[in-house]
């Protein structure tokens, strides 16, 4: 089946039925299937790496720009001969370890509220920070 068309003729073909009210239910049946199997599994092909630039004077938090975004994955520095995995850490333990205000260094931690990153300690200098995720189908 090489379109959306294809997959509903099969599907009615396979139904051996051509009540018009069941074929107009199909589309809804196929998309309703498809969007469970996607929230019950993360498949490769979901998964996404979104790379950010932090500097010493980035926003902190940083927007994950996607209303897709499922679920985390992880979130690392690419550093000059290695990746560096960044912990996720609770708001509260942020509050704990970073309150009154954190001096800048390079990140070790980050927490993530809705879609966005905060990142722990700020940066103290240009890091590349990759954000990898699972997201939802369109």
């Amino acid at each position: 089946m090489a379109n959306f068309s294809d997959l509903k003729t099969e599907v009615q073909n396979r139904l051996t039925r051509s009540h018009s009210a069941l074929t107009t239910l199909i589309p809804t049946f196929i998309n309703e299937t498809i969007d469970r199997i996607a929230d019950e599994n993360n498949w490769w092909f979901m998964k996404t790496t979104q790379p950010q630039t932090l500097t010493s004077s980035t926003e902190n938090p940083v927007v994950i720009m996607t209303a897709l975004l499922k679920e985390l994955d992880q979130v690392y520095l690419v550093l000059t001969n290695s990746y560096k995995v960044l912990n996720h850490i609770t708001i509260d333990d942020a509050l704990a370890l970073y309150e009154p205000s954190p001096v800048s260094g390079e990140p070790v931690d980050f927490v993530m509220e809705g879609r966005k990153i905060t990142i722990l300690p700020p940066p103290n200098k240009t890091y590349t920070m990759m954000v990898t995720y699972y997201s939802r189908f369109p």
